[in-house]
């Protein structure tokens, strides 16, 4: 009986060794940095860069989750996570984020990426819904552009 527990004891091991090389043999894992160029809003078109940082873990072969952090010198950080699915030579990744404005205005957006898998470069849009605490007013917006992946400072 104690042999056979230990034959699947190293059994389940040697599996769990096989599906974690798999894993992390994912192109897309760890932390990678963007620039974001933002081209459309609701108002119509911008031109607009910003840079962030997304952190990747895998959970299996196609799934994984993800952090974001867009770093604002003069504000706030803005956070966001959610998961990511990977197939088909994409990646797609819907994130909710959050932002605390100094100001006063409190930003929730809904992010969804769509990244080639080899390149990692891709497009993205977003729809915001803000509320100001000072003058108790919301605000609703729309972005979208691309994004291409830069070496992270």
């Amino acid at each position: 009986m104690k042999n056979n527990i230990f034959k699947k004891s190293i059994g389940a091991a040697a599996l769990l060794l096989i599906v974690h090389e798999d894993v992390w043999a994912l192109p897309f894992s760890g932390d990678i940095c963007y620039s974001a160029h933002i081209t459309q809003r609701e108002t119509g078109p911008v031109n607009e860069t910003f840079t962030f940082k997304l952190h990747v873990t895998p959970l299996d072969a196609t799934t994984c989750v993800a952090y974001a952090l867009v770093s604002v010198s003069a504000d706030n950080p803005a956070f966001g996570s959610g998961i990511c699915r990977i197939g088909g030579g994409l990646i797609y990744l819907n994130l909710n984020e959050t932002q605390a404005h100094k100001d006063g205005w409190r930003d929730t957006e809904i992010v969804q990426v769509k990244l080639n898998s080899a390149t990692l470069n891709g497009a993205m849009y977003q729809i915001a819904h803000d509320f100001n605490t000072k003058t108790r007013t919301f605000d609703e917006g729309y972005a979208s552009g691309t994004l291409t992946k830069i070496a992270c400072s």
